[in-house]
């Protein structure tokens, strides 16, 4: 019979108090716990790989989302001519976004731009024209 080995480890207790713990395994119990740990780090990694990769999928079909948003508006709405008047309050306040779908206008303030319909009903309900 294989002679056990003993690992011992810091361990801390729910009350955070720092405890040494001794345990004796076999050598084969001691490869497989080191297969096991192996295969936890593999498979966190592939989870990040996963997150990082399902991240970028929402991003970029977000973007997409907002382009056909965009196209859509541009394309089935009358485009529209507005100004919206530069602020007295917060003269640094160069433009104001308005996002339908994930689809941002920034529309420069003071100056004459065309949008679709659906942007300008919205700059008057938020009383910027």
């Amino acid at each position: 019979m294989a002679k056990p080995v003993t690992i011992t480890q810091d361990i801390k207790t729910d009350d955070n108090k720092e405890q040494k713990i001794q345990v004796e395994l076999t050598k084969e119990e001691l490869y497989a716990l080191k297969d096991i740990q192996a295969a936890k780090a593999e498979i966190e990694e592939k989870e990040k790989e996963v997150a990082a990769r399902a991240k970028e999928l929402s991003d970029r079909e977000l973007a997409m989302e907002a382009k056909k948003t965009s196209q859509k508006l541009k394309n089935t709405q009358k485009m529209v001519q507005v100004i919206i008047p530069i602020s007295e309050r917060n003269p640094d306040d160069k433009a104001v976004p308005v996002t339908i779908n994930g689809y941002t206008w920034n529309i420069k303030r003071g100056e004459e731009v065309e949008v679709p319909e659906e942007v300008k009903r919205i700059l008057k309900e938020a009383k910027y024209i």
